[in-house]
């Protein structure tokens, strides 16, 4: 029979496999404040009919723009770009997600702009940048253990370690986010939060020497 257990694997990641090093700890975050700040989005920025929405490269997802915040001058900005009217344009930004009003048609949460950054009309979203997905750590996956980490489209994770010659389970669960083009935050329920490095190359989610998460669906 299959054996369940929760328990927070994050902190042991980075000190698997081998000694630790000068290094294999720089991905903690020590300042709690940062598991609350914003958080960075790229994507597809398009406004139309007073409403925006966003592209978000990193799950895919069509995301409305909350009216408030810094999304004035996000609107501002886009509607004295060159060209067509109401055509996608990528853009940077900082944010966060929060729950529509009860009521509200199509997706359930949207985006507050706290800090608009830049729009570029020589990029787009590609199927390259998405992050949510199923990665497996190519570091630790052997015939006795297997690590699977699942980043959902809504922010949030789930990490699995299997264990297999006692067919065990370890679950732990928490939220992630972007702190920039290429740099993941995991926000870990009651321990220091983790940063991964991404190597686009895969994508591949670098947490520390010992401990790397390569993209497989």
């Amino acid at each position: 029979m299959k054996k369940f257990i929760v328990l927070f694997l994050f902190p042991l990641l980075a000190g698997c496999g081998g000694t630790p090093t000068n290094n294999s700890t720089s991905n903690k975050i020590i300042d709690p404040m940062l598991a609350s700040k914003d958080f960075f989005f790229s994507g597809d920025y398009v406004y139309y009919a007073d409403a925006a929405v966003l592209t978000d490269c990193a799950t895919g997802l069509t995301l409305p723009i909350a009216s408030a915040g810094d999304n004035l001058n996000a609107e501002r900005r886009y509607t004295a770009l060159p060209g067509p009217e109401m055509l996608p344009c990528y853009a940077v930004m900082e944010g966060y997600l929060r729950p529509r009003e009860e009521g509200a048609e199509g997706h359930p949460v949207e985006l507050v702009i706290t800090r608009f950054g830049s729009f570029d009309t020589t990029r787009h979203c590609t199927p390259a940048q998405r992050l949510a997905g199923r990665y497996i750590d190519r570091l630790a996956d052997t015939v006795s253990s297997r690590i699977v980490l699942e980043l959902y489209d809504d922010y949030t994770y789930k990490i699995t370690t299997h264990d297999i010659p006692a067919d065990s389970y370890g679950v732990s669960e928490g939220q992630w986010g972007r702190l920039s083009e290429s740099v993941v935050v995991f926000i870990v329920p009651n321990s220091a939060d983790m940063l991964a490095t991404v190597n686009w190359n895969g994508p591949e989610l670098v947490l520390s020497e010992t401990s790397s998460f390569i993209k497989i669906k």
